[in-house]
């Protein structure tokens, strides 16, 4: 017997009381504008008209040389410009860039730019992370783009990159200085 809840079935209850389908299947396109062969990243197609997306597919218009994403969060903040199309360059390497600020060791806010040059490391900073830091999300090469991240948000945390002895310890604190970089890696559920 199906499930009333399969959300790709349509039902009716019979006679005796179980549930049959009234049609046949019916399929469902997340971006039914945009064909598949446009998506960088995701799963690509397949199952009758499915497109798989991920957090932070790009959509890639080279006719227009434009650039939409599919949202994605970094430790569940949005980008403020998740929705906005960006303008990329008739030719040439551009790089898709998240721009994430930070404030005593939380996200504060996101956005999305295309850079000419990659993002460096994180960085590493004396008493706290730093307060400002680049993922890269993907690459364009005259209009052909290419993802970097995998198939799930960001997560950016935290953590100690090293200590060393202070020269001139205080009581009462640490006799270290401690310096903070950030890990960033997929959002794990």
């Amino acid at each position: 017997m199906n499930d009333p809840r399969d959300p790709f079935y349509e039902f009716s209850k019979d006679g005796a009381g179980d549930f049959t389908p009234t049609e046949t299947p019916r399929t469902y396109e997340i971006y039914p504008e945009r064909p598949p062969e446009s998506t960088i990243g995701g799963g690509g197609g397949g199952g009758g008209g499915y497109t798989a997306v991920s957090p932070f597919d790009f959509y890639l218009n080279s006719d227009d040389e434009e650039l939409k994403f599919h949202p994605g969060t970094i430790n569940q903040v949005i980008p403020s410009n998740i929705f906005a199309t960006l303008a990329l360059a008739a030719s040439g390497t551009e790089y898709v860039v998240l721009n994430v600020n930070t404030s005593s060791g939380r996200i504060t806010s996101a956005n999305i730019t295309i850079d000419s040059s990659a993002p460096g490391s994180p960085g590493i900073l004396q008493g706290g992370p730093p307060t400002s830091f680049k993922v890269l999300l993907g690459i364009i090469v005259n209009l052909v783009g290419y993802k970097t991240i995998g198939a799930h948000s960001i997560t950016a945390t935290p953590v100690e990159a090293y200590r060393s002895d202070q020269a001139t310890p205080v009581f009462g604190h640490s006799p270290y200085d401690i310096y903070y970089t950030w890990v960033i890696g997929p959002e794990l559920a």
